[in-house]
């Protein structure tokens, strides 16, 4: 069920486990789906974040741009970053994630304003908080 309907075997597990039939679980699979979610949430706020770093380095170095949908994205990114971040487990990660995303964002501050990207600050300004 595992390869052919993810979500009905989902919820087989999860019926599996409130009947704490803990032998009759897939465990194997159980442990591999669980792994799969964390390193996608990790993704995830790292994918933010690099958007966030991104809309705030415009702000930055080109603030006589700056239009609505920037600060939206900005505002947005924060929002979806503080609820992300309520994960204890993710927030210890953040560290990690912050110095890929920064990459990231430079690059394509760079890109997106048109500028050289050594002209792109190297060391991130921006605090977590």
């Amino acid at each position: 069920l595992y390869e052919t309907d993810e979500y009905a075997w989902l919820l087989r597990q999860a019926a599996t486990l409130r009947a704490r039939r803990l032998t009759a679980l897939d465990t194997g699979n159980l442990a591999e789906y669980l792994e799969d979610m964390g390193r996608s949430q990790v993704r995830e706020a790292g994918s933010l974040m690099a958007l966030l770093f991104h809309h705030l380095l415009k702000f930055r170095m080109q603030p006589e741009r700056a239009t609505p949908s920037w600060r939206l994205t900005v505002l947005n990114a924060r929002a979806e970053l503080a609820d992300i971040f309520e994960s204890k487990t993710l927030r210890h990660k953040a560290a990690s994630v912050v110095a890929k995303s920064w990459e990231r964002a430079r690059a394509a501050a760079a890109a997106d304003i048109e500028v050289p990207v050594d002209s792109v600050p190297r060391e991130n300004p921006f605090t977590l908080e």
